[in-house]
């Protein structure tokens, strides 16, 4: 899944989901989410992407998937409209 958001979805995207999620999972009730340094440098949307697991991982670990909110890509689409 890593590897999918990554070729995706580019580093400031990541950045933008990852906050939210973070923002959702602690308004969510988990406990010990500690604040995850923000990334730079060329390995920045692999970094985020890791951090993306790991919140996500933690939210499974609390079974709090119930509790977040609903995520869809906007538009799937990444081809230039002319």
């Amino acid at each position: 899944m890593k590897s999918v958001a990554v070729s995706f979805y580019n580093a400031d995207e990541l950045s933008t989901a990852k906050a939210q999620l973070q923002k959702a999972a602690e308004n969510a009730g988990t406990e010990g989410l500690k604040r995850i340094r923000k990334h730079t440098g060329p390995g920045k949307a692999k970094a985020e992407a890791d951090d993306i697991a790991t919140i996500m991982q933690l939210i499974d670990e609390h079974k709090l998937f119930d509790r977040l909110p609903t995520y869809v890509a906007a538009s799937i689409d990444r081809r230039r409209k002319c």
